[in-house]
């Protein structure tokens, strides 16, 4: 009895480490989502110059589009599905906590990345991604 006891509070302060360290299993990584278009903001007065059919009735005023987002292996794309723009971009990580990963971004264009968990009043939460280059920030969340 006193060995089982013993390992259920080593299994429980494993966990508790591993939670305040940031090893709680969340995925901050580009990697391993399904990354969906929210929002492009601009850089400069924060305005919406397109967001996705979803969140069109927040952004009156921007035009509907639709831009992709596939990340692996140290590679980000974004493509701009109404005029076929595409950005390439490598991605190296710069920091990261547990809250959030920063990275780098080079390529066909230069800037920054981040993904961290975004929550909500309600008690939702979800993975985002904002990529921010060319005077542009774009919003994208996991939906996987």
């Amino acid at each position: 009895m006193k060995k089982c006891i013993a390992c259920v509070c080593a299994a429980a302060t494993l966990f508790a480490c591993g939670w305040i360290l940031g090893c709680g299993g969340e995925n901050l990584s580009m990697d391993g989502h399904d990354w969906q278009f929210t929002v492009l903001l601009s850089d400069e007065d924060g305005s919406a110059i397109c967001c996705s059919e979803e969140v069109s009735a927040k952004y009156s005023g921007a035009r509907v589009a639709k831009i992709s987002c596939s990340a692996g292996e140290g590679k980000l794309t974004l493509t701009y599905e109404d005029s076929g723009e595409t950005l390439e971009f490598v991605c190296t990580q710069t920091s990261a906590s547990r809250q959030s990963v920063i990275y780098a971004l080079e390529g066909d264009a230069e800037g920054i990345a981040s993904v961290s968990m975004t929550s909500y009043a309600d008690g939702v939460s979800e993975y985002t991604l904002v990529v921010s280059a060319e005077g542009r920030s774009a919003w994208f969340t996991d939906k996987s």
